[in-house]
């Protein structure tokens, strides 16, 4: 391939965004954990894996995804029983499994699974035109949720959720449908109140009850709304199954000045960081929260507070300005390859994208509660970054086939 014809397949405007946070991301870890001895091991680290994640990204560039579609049952396969074995022979909280003198995430691998199998599957009318039919991805995509909530890592499992649901979108499944699916969590986020989760219930029966479909759907929405019942009703139990931490993250959010010296520690710290930013901040290496060890994670969890309180407003703006770019593109590559296989696969990567920026910048802001979710191409971890590359490499090729499919 000629260097013109590369230069057309890969949106450099993209590719360019993406090297930008790559590389601000390695400064930044380096200025989270540098302790005036010379340039940190973490950020040595973390150039390693952007180079690793340069190189996963040219074959997920190159290989046309249809190719890639194919083997994606076998990829999901794979992240499955590596996440069994995290379960059983993993370290760190059982999240990370060791391959010689190196270790990985095995729940970002899943996520790249999943997106990859539910594209494929979605790509089936026969899939999408019933509740029953749906009733696959929602067990494809809980099935690894599930197996890393039992890690326990509840922030990471939370990524599953939206990307079941926005790729269900893309694929075309009616509101009706989806809003029957997703009521079960509505319901557990309604349990708080008992009228409005009666209320809830009710809507969801006569949702069902309107609706024209087969009896076999409506035994199926009939089920759905039961076990909206079932969940509400229950969710003290399912309280009761969270490790303390996670409750105290959740208590917290609401009031982190409950317990500012425990739970709600990092979200005022995250806070004061970003304010004491101002407009240019304090300088590269000058963070006071970050140098003075008053922010915990600063390089994986709070990467974003860490540049605010260095760069200020001008350089958290350019960060967004970078992620804006990112998801851009990612709906610009959505709409032209349409609702197949192409569409779907772009739609999954947005939300991967969107699901992380979220609900990392709330958390550095006190919008979300902690979960422990990394910000890409600016946390530190190989894993994360290298999945980054491989979503960023996946759109680059769905672009340049959808661009180029009318004249094959």
């Amino acid at each position: 391939m000629n260097r013109r014809a590369i230069i057309r397949r890969v949106d450099l405007l993209l590719l360019v965004s993406v090297l930008l946070l790559a590389v601000i991301g390695v400064f930044a870890v380096g200025s989270a954990t540098y302790d005036g001895t010379g340039v940190p091991a973490f950020a040595r680290r973390q150039l390693g894996w952007v180079g690793l994640g340069v190189l996963a990204f040219i074959p997920a560039a190159a290989v046309p995804y249809r190719y890639i579609l194919k083997v994606a049952p076998f990829l999901y396969a794979f992240a499955v029983v590596l996440l069994v074995l995290v379960l059983f022979t993993g370290s760190g909280a059982r999240r990370w499994l060791a391959v010689g003198p190196f270790s990985f995430q095995p729940s970002e691998f899943a996520k790249v699974a999943l997106i990859l199998s539910l594209a494929g599957l979605l790509s089936y009318k026969r899939v999408t035109e019933s509740l029953g039919g749906l009733l696959v991805p929602v067990v494809l995509a809980a099935v690894p949720a599930l197996l890393v909530i039992a890690e326990p890592d509840l922030g990471t499992a939370v990524v599953f959720i939206p990307l079941l649901f926005g790729m269900l979108f893309a694929a075309g499944v009616s509101y009706t449908r989806l809003f029957i699916l997703v009521s079960p969590f509505i319901a557990l986020v309604l349990s708080f109140n008992i009228w409005l989760l009666g209320l809830f219930i009710a809507a969801s029966a006569v949702v069902v009850y309107i609706n024209r479909w087969r009896f076999g759907e409506k035994t199926l929405g009939f089920s759905a709304a039961g076990l909206c019942a079932l969940i509400g009703f229950s969710a003290p139990f399912f309280w009761n199954m969270l490790k303390e931490y996670q409750k105290q993250r959740l208590l917290t959010f609401i009031s982190p000045e409950v317990d500012p010296r425990g739970a709600g520690y990092s979200i005022i710290q995250a806070k004061i960081a970003v304010g004491s930013g101002q407009l240019f901040g304090k300088g590269y290496l000058d963070g006071t929260q970050v140098h003075l060890r008053f922010l915990p994670e600063p390089h994986t969890d709070f990467i974003y507070p860490v540049i605010a309180e260095e760069f200020g407003f001008v350089g958290s703006v350019f960060i967004l300005v970078l992620f804006f770019v990112i998801l851009y593109r990612a709906i610009a590559v959505c709409r032209d390859a349409g609702p197949g296989p192409g569409g779907v696969l772009a739609a999954g990567v947005f939300v991967y994208f969107l699901t992380h920026i979220v609900v990392n910048l709330g958390m550095a802001v006190g919008f979300l509660p902690v979960v422990g979710l990394p910000l890409p191409f600016l946390s530190y971890g190989g894993s994360i970054t290298v999945a980054s590359f491989v979503m960023v490499g996946l759109l680059v090729d769905i672009a340049y086939r959808s661009r180029t499919i009318t004249r094959w």
